[in-house]
Formats: structure tokens, C-alpha cells, sequence
């Protein structure tokens, strides 16, 4: 995904996408996904940011998004809460949340099997090209890719 687009999610949801330091010194966030997927990953922060509003505070403060990407050809939110705060949490809330959060995420992934990963546009599954068996591209976008393709062969 463009940086600016990348960016523009991780100021409005600062709280939610955080660096993550699996071994490599990464200074911020990272989307692992093209950028027709950005207003489905905005909805769906959105949607978790109004679903842990709904809780005490706790729950949102100790709330972040682990990893957005492409993965099976749809897209994956993980998440997840803080260790330390974990343990303290209310059983039955966190049954509640984690119920809730686990339906905005895997509705976002059922959403993006009909959504153009390059530019966005929602199109029916039946025409989306998979010729490369990873990106999901509508007909047009497949096709200005084939002829980008074409025209640097010659």
C-alpha cells in the first residue's frame, strides 16, 4: 500500500497500529496489501474502534492490530490485547468483545474476495483475475497490467 495511504489509517487510528518489533527495529506500522483495499481497512477500524467504545476503556488502551495483509487471497486483520493487561480482564466482557471483534475481521476478509486489491472496485467474484494467483484484480486493472507488461517488453 502507497506510504501516504498507509499513513493517513495510522493517524486516525494511532492506537491501533503500532510498530511491531518481531525481531527487526521496525519504526511504524506496515500494511502488507495493495491500495484498493484501503477503505475496507478503514471501515473495519472503524468498526472496532466503535465496537471497543462500547467497553471500558481498558479494553480500547489495550487493543492493537498485530498485522494487515494479503494472505489466501483475502485480507487478514490479526489482533490481539496486551499480556500484561490480559490477565486482568473481565472473562465474560472479553468473551463479548473477542466474539465482536472476531466478526468485524472476518467479515472485512469475506468483503475483500469481491474487491479489486489494486484499485478498490468491488466486482463480482466470478470476474476477478487470479492469473497470478495472489492479487485480486478486477478486468481493467489486469488488463493495464498485461499491457504495462507488453509495452516494456518491446
Amino acid at each position: 500500500m502507497k506510504e501516504e495511504l498507509q499513513l493517513k489509517i495510522i493517524e486516525r487510528f494511532p492506537q491501533f497500529y503500532k510498530p511491531n518489533l518481531y525481531g527487526c527495529n521496525q519504526k511504524r506500522f506496515y500494511f502488507e496489501c495493495m491500495d484498493g483495499f484501503f477503505d475496507l481497512i478503514w471501515k473495519t477500524s472503524e468498526d472496532i474502534e466503535n465496537a471497543l467504545k462500547k467497553y471500558p476503556v481498558i479494553y480500547l488502551e489495550s487493543f492493537s492490530i498485530v498485522q494487515v495483509k494479503t494472505k489466501f487471497r483475502e485480507l487478514r486483520v490479526y489482533w490481539g490485547f496486551d499480556k500484561e493487561t490480559a490477565g486482568v480482564l473481565d472473562t465474560n466482557t472479553s468473551s463479548l468483545i473477542y466474539s465482536n471483534l472476531v466478526e468485524i475481521t472476518n467479515r472485512a476478509g469475506t468483503l475483500s474476495r469481491s474487491l479489486c486489491e489494486v484499485c478498490g472496485r468491488n466486482i463480482p467474484a466470478e470476474h476477478i483475475d487470479m492469473t497470478n494467483n495472489w492479487i485480486l484484480k478486477c478486468p481493467d486493472c489486469a488488463k493495464k497490467e498485461q499491457d504495462e507488461k507488453q509495452s516494456s517488453e518491446i
